[in-house]
């Protein structure tokens, strides 16, 4: 709880549908930087390939233990796909401007096209990469608050075509925390509750993966994310959610008693997740979990 006050810690619930070992062995992946002063988003590990997966996990390190960043983007920036196919570097529509940032964190939306536009991830895809958690924190925080002084009906217009989410994106190389991950995380939207084994299928992933390994480490529940939704299309963070998010930057940020707890283990290991054995295979933070762990 410390950390998330204090300036934050990095997570991972990335998903690599199939062939696990192309991006986790060799180990750069792609993580978020949680924090009290950003919006609270989470990466969806079903990631459009699952949309019954409402929920989210992963594996988190803390600040002494963390691995080495490589890059670090204020949102979500497409990498590793068609559009952007590596980690840290430009992608392929904007290649000019969408390598390594030039200029302070706190200047990135003078250089991001902030109107409605005709490709729908062209924001994800314009913005450069800073190389440090802090600098990101602060193009973040910039970004949002700048965001948030677009009228309702031009933030509606624009996320029709630039749809946002409400997570950082930051790529790592897990080989370079040498003892591993820190502590395991399961997120979801909502208030603290008790896993439901028959809906919660990133939270049985967990437990599939995790319960009965030798060297235990401890879970913590995320309370009140905003666990992308893609039922309905590629989601967006709401005008009402980029409000709440300004309020409460503005009262210092979250409290981190109301959106972190720790987990009782024996209890997520009692449940009987057998049905989603098939669902969770695609999700590879499970799978490193499995393996490392």
């Amino acid at each position: 709880m410390q950390a998330y006050e204090s300036g934050g810690f990095l997570l991972s619930a990335s998903s690599i549908p199939g062939n696990f070992s192309k991006y986790w062995f060799p180990i750069n992946v792609s993580a978020s930087l949680v924090s009290s002063m950003l919006p609270q988003g989470i990466f969806n590990p079903g990631n459009g390939k699952l949309p019954k997966i409402h929920d989210s996990s992963g594996v988190a390190w803390l600040p002494t233990n963390q691995p080495l960043v490589l890059c670090a983007y204020a949102i979500d920036a497409a990498t590793r796909t068609k559009y952007r196919p590596e980690s840290c570097g430009p992608s392929i529509l904007f290649p000019h401007t969408s390598g390594a940032c030039s200029f302070h964190a706190s200047k990135l939306t003078e250089h991001l096209p902030l109107r409605p536009l005709d490709n729908s991830i062209r924001l994800q895809l314009a913005q450069c990469y800073f190389q440090t958690l802090q600098d990101v924190k602060i193009a973040e925080e910039a970004l949002w608050t700048s965001m948030f002084q677009l009228p309702k009906v031009e933030w509606e217009n624009f996320t029709r075509s630039n749809p946002i989410v409400a997570y950082n994106e930051v790529g790592v190389n897990l080989a370079t925390a040498l003892n591993g991950p820190d502590a395991l995380f399961w997120a979801h939207r909502g208030g603290f509750r008790n896993v439901n084994p028959d809906t919660d299928v990133a939270a049985c992933c967990l437990a599939l993966a995790y319960c009965g390994k030798k060297e235990p480490r401890p879970v913590f529940e995320l309370a009140n994310q905003l666990v992308s939704e893609y039922d309905a299309g590629f989601p967006t963070v709401t005008y009402g959610e980029i409000s709440d998010w300004s309020s409460v930057n503005n009262r210092g940020g979250y409290n981190a008693s109301e959106m972190m707890r720790e987990m009782n283990v024996g209890s997520l290991c009692r449940h009987d997740c057998s049905s989603h054995e098939k669902e969770c295979i695609g999700l590879a933070a499970a799978e490193w979990i499995h393996r490392t762990v």
